[in-house]
């Protein structure tokens, strides 16, 4: 393992790693990809990767695909497994319109305003509370990409019990915001596009499974 970089090696396939899987727990495999199309139900392109998530896979998949259809603009529908800014925005720089439920983080304050009863302004750059009071930019968190908002004396705020415990209540914002609401809108226009996601996905898995003698009931 020092010699080759990593941290976990399998004797028998080198190439595999240990990774999650839905049903068997951690197995040492490999995560396949495949784009399917809408209309023929045909797999377009493959990968074969050793990455445990999807994270990475959107945008090589995807940019792959529309070289394969030889078309100048695609559309994609993923999991949220593909939520990933940076995926989207080199998708979006090629005219790969992605929809995808994004996947965001949980407020784990239990009883307290959530991030959507805050307002942001982007005149100002700012967020305004329910209480009317600016939550002005502070820092930057590089690790989770996000720009972090705040204000002095919420101790002195009517709604403070409502909002939080500290002095300073903290709002974050992604360095992708606006292009993550945009695929947000995308999905609530139209919430239907998940489960055609999955009809047209999972097919071709169904019968590579017929065809080698896994049979299955079709409902």
């Amino acid at each position: 393992m020092d010699e080759r970089g990593r941290n976990q090696a399998c004797m028998t396939e080198p190439q595999a790693k240990l990774m999650r899987s839905g049903r068997e727990g951690m197995v040492v495999g490999y995560n396949v990809q495949s784009a399917v199309d809408s209309d023929s139900g045909l797999i377009i392109h493959q990968e074969v990767t050793d990455e445990g998530d999807d994270r990475r896979q959107l945008y090589p998949l995807a940019q792959q695909t529309k070289t394969e259809l030889g078309q100048e603009t695609l559309d994609v529908l993923a999991d949220g497994g593909y939520s990933n800014s940076e995926q989207l925005a080199a998708s979006d720089a090629e005219g790969i319109t992605v929809t995808l439920p994004i996947h965001r983080s949980i407020n784990d304050l239990r009883d307290a305003f959530p991030k959507s009863a805050f307002t942001y302004d982007a005149d100002r750059d700012c967020y305004i509370c329910p209480a009317g009071e600016q939550l002005t930019y502070k820092t930057v968190n590089q690790k989770q990409k996000r720009h972090m908002y705040t204000r002095e004396g919420c101790h002195m705020c009517a709604l403070q019990p409502q909002c939080t415990k500290a002095n300073k209540r903290w709002i974050s914002r992604h360095f992708h915001e606006d292009a993550f609401a945009r695929y947000e809108a995308r999905l609530q226009q139209n919430p239907a596009l998940m489960q055609q996601r999955m009809a047209i996905v999972k097919p071709p898995f169904a019968i590579l499974k017929q065809i080698m003698g896994f049979r299955r009931f079709l409902c």
